[in-house]
C-alpha cells in the first residue's frame, strides 16, 4: 500500500475516534448531574447549614423518625392526617449540599442521608429548589435561579458534534473500502470534509459560547457564596468535561483544515491535442 494510502487510512481512522471522544465526554458533562452521575460531575457545588427543617406541605424535606422524606402535594392543599403524622417530626440543624448542572440540580440531605434531584429541563428553575430544601435566603440570593438558554444552545452544539461524528464516520467506511457498496463516497471525500468544517464550526462556536456563559455564571455565584459564613461553594468537574471536549473538538477541526486542502480538486488547464500531419499521413478527400 502506497505511503499516501496508509495516512488517509490512519487519518480516517483517526479522527472519528477523536470525535467520539469529544463527543461522550461533553454529552457526560451536558447530563450530570440530572439524570446521571449526580455526585461525581456537575458544574457547581454548594454546601450550606440549615437550621431547621421547615414543616410545610409540597416538596418539603420532612426529618422524621425514620428519616423519610414527604413527598408533595400542592402548596394550597394541606393535609390534616400528614400533619398529624408530622407531630412527632424532630427538627434538628442539617446540611444540606447542592450539585447544580445545565438541566437541573440535586440535593443531597447530609444529616440523613436522603437525596433527590430536579427533573431534567432545558430551563431548569432553581429558586423552587432553595425554597423546598428552606436554603437560608442569604445563601439562596447569591446562587443563579436559572440558566436562560445556554443549556439549549449545548444541546444544538451536541446535535451538530453527533452529525458531524456520523458524516465522519461514514467517510471513514468508504474510504477504508473504496471498492464496495460504500466507494461513492470515497469519490466525494471533498465535499463530506467540507459539510463537515461547517457543522463543526457551528457546534464548536455554540459549545465555547455556552460554556463559557455558563463558567461566569457559576464563577460569581461561588465567589458571592464563599464570602458567607459556613457557606462552601467551589465549580465543579462538569466545566473541566467540557472545555476537554471541545478542545478535543477543535483538534479535529485543524485535521480537517488539512483534510479539506488536500482532497481540493486540482485546476488545471484544459490541454487540446494539436494533430500534426506528416507527409506519410493520408490525406481526406
Amino acid at each position: 500500500m502506497a505511503p499516501s494510502k496508509v495516512s488517509q487510512h490512519i487519518f480516517h481512522t483517526f479522527v472519528p475516534v477523536v470525535l467520539l471522544v469529544a463527543y461522550l465526554v461533553a454529552l457526560l458533562a451536558f447530563l450530570a448531574p440530572t439524570p446521571i452521575l449526580a455526585d461525581r460531575v456537575y458544574l457547581m457545588h454548594v454546601s450550606a447549614p440549615v437550621s431547621a427543617m421547615a414543616v410545610k406541605p409540597g416538596r418539603r424535606y420532612v426529618l422524621s423518625n425514620s428519616t423519610e422524606i414527604a413527598k408533595s402535594q400542592p402548596r394550597h392543599k394541606r393535609d390534616e392526617a400528614a400533619l398529624d403524622k408530622r407531630q412527632g417530626t424532630i427538627m434538628v440543624p442539617v446540611a444540606i449540599e447542592l450539585q447544580i448542572g445545565p438541566l437541573g440540580a440535586c440535593y443531597t440531605n447530609v444529616t440523613a442521608g436522603d437525596k433527590a434531584c430536579q427533573a431534567p429541563s432545558f430551563t431548569p428553575i432553581f429558586s423552587d429548589l432553595y425554597d423546598d430544601i428552606s436554603l437560608p435566603t442569604d445563601v439562596a440570593s447569591t446562587l443563579t435561579t436559572q440558566f436562560p438558554f445556554s443549556p439549549t444552545f449545548l444541546f444544538i452544539s451536541l446535535c451538530l458534534m453527533f452529525i458531524q461524528l456520523a458524516v465522519l464516520a461514514a467517510l471513514a467506511l468508504g474510504c477504508h473500502k473504496p471498492q464496495g457498496n460504500l466507494g461513492f463516497i470515497a469519490r466525494k471525500q471533498h465535499r463530506l470534509v467540507r459539510v463537515a468544517l461547517i457543522i463543526g464550526v457551528v457546534s464548536l462556536a455554540l459549545g465555547l459560547a455556552a460554556t463559557g456563559a455558563l463558567r461566569v455564571i457559576c464563577g460569581s455565584d461561588v465567589k458571592a457564596a464563599r464570602d458567607i459564613q459556613g457557606v462552601e461553594a467551589d465549580i465543579g468537574s462538569g466545566f473541566a468535561q467540557l472545555w476537554a471536549g471541545y478542545t478535543l473538538q477543535a483538534v479535529v477541526m485543524i485535521l480537517l483544515v488539512f483534510e479539506f486542502f488536500m482532497t481540493r480538486p486540482r485546476k488545471g488547464k484544459n490541454i487540446v491535442p494539436i494533430e500534426i500531419k506528416t507527409a506519410d499521413s493520408p490525406l481526406k478527400a
